[in-house]
C-alpha cells in the first residue's frame, strides 16, 4: 500500500509539475555544455578517460580505485554474507546489497553519485576488516598480533590512495592557476570602483565566466555568468558575442542585454574557451589582435594591468 500511494503521489506530481522530473542541466544550451558542463569533474563518469592524469592510463585507472576502491573488496564479502546468513540479519545484509546495486552503476556514470555506494558499502567492508582481524586473532600470539592490528587497519583505510600516490596522477588545475597569476581580478579592482570613472554608477560587465564572481565580490558591477552547473541566459549571450564574426549583430546584442564594458585577459584560459573551431576571426581575436570595432573604445589602464587585461566600452 506504501507502493501504491507513492506512485499515485508521484503520478500527481507529474501532472501538476512535470518539470520536476526533469534532468536539472537539461535546459542547458550547447555553448554551455561543450564548454563548462563536459568539463566538471562530478558531472563526468567516473572512468572517463579525460580525467586522467594527462590521459595516461595510470591515471585512467586510479581514480576509479580512489572513490570505489572499497567495493573490490566489499561486493564479494557482501555476497558472501547474504548467502551464509540467515533470518534478520540476512535481510539487513540483502539491504546493504540492494543500495549497492543501485548506486554503483550511477557512481560509475556520474562521480557525484559515488558517496552513496561508499556509504552502502562501508559496512561489509568494516565486517571483512573484523573478520579478517578475528581470523589473525586466533592464530597469532598477542606480541605480533599488537604490531599486525594497527598496520593491518591503517591498510584497510589507506590501501586505494597507493596507486594515485606512486602514478602522482592527481594534477593542479594548471587553468586556475593561471588566470589568477596572468590575470589578477584583484588589482584590476580599483581601477573599475573608481568614484571619478569607472564606479561612478553600477554597470554591467562582460567578462571570462570564471572572472564573473570575483569581480562581483569585488566591484559594484555586474557580470552576465558565474561558474555554475544550472543554466544561465548571460552565458549564452556573452558566449555567443565574443564568438561572433558578424561584427554588426555583435553590437547589437551587446546593446541589446545592455552591456557596458567588455573585459578580456588574452592570458587566460578564455582564449581556448572563446575558440569554437569554425574558422574565421571572431570578435575576441579581433580585440585580442588589437583591432578594435568602431563601437568599442579601448579604456586605457594603468601600469602593468594594460599589459594583462584589456577593457572596452560600448560607445
Amino acid at each position: 500500500w506504501a507502493g501504491v500511494g507513492m506512485t499515485a503521489a508521484l503520478a500527481v506530481l507529474w501532472l501538476l509539475q512535470p518539470g520536476f522530473f526533469a534532468n536539472p542541466l537539461a535546459a542547458a544550451g550547447e555553448a554551455h555544455v561543450v564548454k563548462y558542463l563536459s568539463h566538471i569533474e562530478e558531472l563526468l563518469p567516473l572512468t572517463d578517460i579525460s580525467g586522467g592524469a594527462n590521459g595516461t592510463l595510470a591515471g585512467v585507472i586510479t581514480k576509479p580505485i580512489i572513490w570505489l576502491g572499497i567495493a573490490v573488496l566489499a561486493i564479494p564479502w557482501l555476497l558472501r554474507l547474504v548467502l551464509v546468513s540467515s533470518g534478520p540479519e540476512r535481510r539487513i545484509w540483502g539491504f546493504f546489497a540492494l543500495g549497492g546495486v543501485l548506486f554503483t552503476p550511477l557512481g560509475l556514470a556520474q562521480l557525484r553519485w559515488v558517496l552513496y555506494p561508499e556509504l552502502f558499502l562501508l559496512v561489509p567492508y568494516a565486517a571483512l576488516a573484523g573478520s579478517v582481524l578475528a581470523w589473525l586473532s586466533a592464530r597469532l600470539p598477542e606480541l605480533a598480533l599488537s604490531v599486525v592490528r594497527p598496520l593491518l587497519i591503517t591498510g584497510f583505510c589507506v590501501w586505494f590512495y597507493l596507486p594515485a600516490a606512486i602514478f602522482n596522477s592527481n594534477p593542479s588545475d594548471a587553468a586556475a592557476i593561471t588566470n589568477a597569476v596572468q590575470c589578477p581580478v584583484r588589482t584590476l579592482a580599483p581601477v573599475l570602483n573608481d568614484p571619478a570613472g569607472l564606479g561612478a554608477a553600477p554597470k554591467r560587465v562582460l567578462a571570462f565566466v570564471d572572472f564573473g564572481p570575483e569581480l562581483l565580490y569585488r566591484t559594484r558591477h555586474s557580470v552576465f555568468a558565474i561558474p555554475n552547473h544550472r543554466p544561465q541566459p548571460g552565458f549564452a549571450a556573452g558566449y555567443n558575442i565574443m564568438t561572433a564574426r558578424d561584427f554588426a549583430w555583435a553590437e547589437a546584442e551587446l546593446r541589446r542585454v545592455g552591456a557596458d564594458l567588455v573585459l578580456i585577459c588574452p592570458s587566460s584560459a578564455e582564449v581556448w574557451f572563446y575558440d569554437d573551431g569554425a574558422g574565421g576571426r571572431t570578435l575576441y581575436q579581433a580585440l585580442s589582435a588589437g583591432d578594435v570595432p568602431g563601437f568599442l573604445t579601448p579604456v586605457p589602464l594603468p601600469g602593468a594591468l594594460a599589459e594583462q587585461f584589456r577593457l572596452f566600452a560600448i560607445r
